[in-house]
């Protein structure tokens, strides 16, 4: 499998055709654990009502419709990785919430990513600007999650559409 290069940069251009590699994990969770062991939130209405297609086995998966109370949930739950849509219903968009979860990272060390997941190129690019770390295509958000429980150290038994990663 070929990997093609991400930006890391607002002012780079999205591929929509690429994903950025799983975090780096400061302590890798082992997959020899009884449960899941990764944390991973996601912000974003349109996926919270297709929820089941997200689910891989070792990840503790968390989809919230809005992002109004993405500070406490991420303070609460102190995920690995929190995707988050720029455009929701609720009062704060997902730029606004990046900002607030960018500091949130800062003030408590917290050991976690933040990935953008719009389906528009500038609202990712909006979304880096504040704070992401990286950017996934919309469409690409099931393919991400199962490379992040491969890097865990469990191989999901998902196929995508075309019956292939």
């Amino acid at each position: 499998r070929r990997r093609m290069p991400t930006p890391s940069r607002p002012n780079q251009p999205i591929d929509p055709n690429c994903w950025p590699s799983p975090p780096p994990f400061t302590s890798m969770p082992s997959a020899h654990s009884s449960g899941p062991v990764l944390k991973v939130l996601i912000f974003d209405d349109e996926l919270h009502a297709k929820a089941p297609q997200y689910r891989v086995p070792c990840i503790d998966l968390q989809i919230y419709e809005n992002a109004d109370d993405a500070t406490q949930h991420v303070h609460r739950e102190r995920p690995h990785v929190v995707l988050m849509d720029y455009s929701m219903q609720g009062d704060k968009n997902g730029a606004d919430a990046l900002a607030a979860l960018h500091a949130l990272r800062a003030h408590h060390a917290l050991p976690l990513r933040l990935i953008a997941i719009s389906g528009s190129t500038e609202s990712n690019r909006q979304m880096l600007a504040v704070g992401a770390d990286d950017a996934v295509p919309k469409t690409h958000v099931r393919a991400y999650l199962s490379r992040l429980a491969e890097r865990a150290g469990h191989t999901p038994h998902l196929s995508s559409p075309k019956g292939r990663l």
